[in-house]
Order: C-alpha cells, then sequence, then structure tokens
C-alpha cells in the first residue's frame, strides 16, 4: 500500500511528479482556472501582483514561466468516467497544481503570501522562456505612448505576424 501506481484507472498526483520536481499548489478563482477550463498538460505563466514596498504602489511582474499543469481542482487528467462533470468541474477548481523545481516551489510559495498570483494560458506547443520581462506599474497603463509601445509588441517570426485567427 505504500507503492502508488498509475494506470487507465488511477492516475495517482504522486505518480504525474517527475523525478527531481516537485508539485504545489495554488488557490485558484473562476479567473486563474479559466473559469474551469484549464486542464492537466496545460502550460502556464505566472504572474505576481504585489505592493512596492520602497512606493507602496501596485506592480505586477513575471513570476515563472512555462510551467506544467498537474491538476485543476481535482482533475488529473485521468479517463473521463473519473472526472467530475464539466459544470461541477468549473465551480470546483478551487486550487491548481503544477510541476516546478524546489527553487520555484519557494517562489510560488512566498509570492502567493505576497500578493495576487494569476495565471496566463501558453499554447502547449511555445515553450520558449523571454527573458528580460520587465514589471508593469500604473505609469504603463497611464501613459499613453508606454500603453502603444506595449500594443506594437508582437511575435517576431514572420510566421507569427500574421493575424491571429480561432481555428
Amino acid at each position: 500500500t505504500d507503492l502508488a501506481t498509475t494506470s487507465e484507472q488511477n492516475r495517482d498526483l504522486s505518480i504525474l511528479v517527475r523525478n527531481g520536481m516537485r508539485a504545489i499548489t495554488i488557490r485558484a478563482d473562476t479567473t486563474t482556472s479559466f473559469g474551469g477550463l484549464l486542464r492537466p498538460g496545460d502550460r502556464v505563466d505566472v504572474l505576481l501582483t504585489t505592493e512596492q514596498a520602497d512606493s507602496n504602489e501596485q506592480v505586477t511582474l513575471p513570476l515563472l514561466q512555462n510551467l506544467l499543469v498537474l491538476a485543476s481542482g481535482r482533475d488529473t487528467g485521468g479517463p473521463q468516467r473519473y472526472r467530475p462533470n464539466a459544470s461541477a468541474r468549473a465551480s470546483q477548481v478551487r486550487q491548481v497544481t503544477m510541476s516546478v523545481t524546489l527553487e520555484q516551489a519557494n517562489v510560488l510559495a512566498y509570492a502567493q503570501e505576497r500578493g495576487r498570483i494569476t495565471l496566463t494560458l501558453r499554447n502547449p506547443e511555445d515553450i520558449r522562456v523571454v527573458d528580460g520581462l520587465a514589471e508593469t506599474t500604473a505609469a504603463d497603463i497611464i501613459d499613453s505612448s508606454r500603453r502603444a509601445r506595449v500594443q506594437r509588441r508582437r511575435p517576431t517570426r514572420p510566421e507569427e505576424r500574421s493575424i491571429e485567427r480561432v481555428q
């Protein structure tokens, strides 16, 4: 009984955690879990909105990128017959469990106590980590030239310059 196994009928969370990685659960509301649509296997970036110590101004900063979602609420991605029904799932998602390193777990645990965590959903094929992301302050929202600069920042590869279409 001390050993857990995974099969088509049983997807224990501990089996989903790769060697050297950890699972950490964060509190989630309807927005964070995308209305219950966030699924195991999705990838997310984590943003933190908190108060700057020196100015008492709110700031949002990119915290971690490209984290794998292991569970959304109690859903670990097992067969459909073992998952709650869709309407119950949307209302029951109160936490999201992600695969992280021990260092990332420390950052997330601390951040969750310091401010509000927001998840952004990624395309499953986009695993690129963007370096040098700046924090966002009120000035980035109020100042029209800063807003315009952010709006112009788009992917730079030619195949990514087309207008986004939902298929």
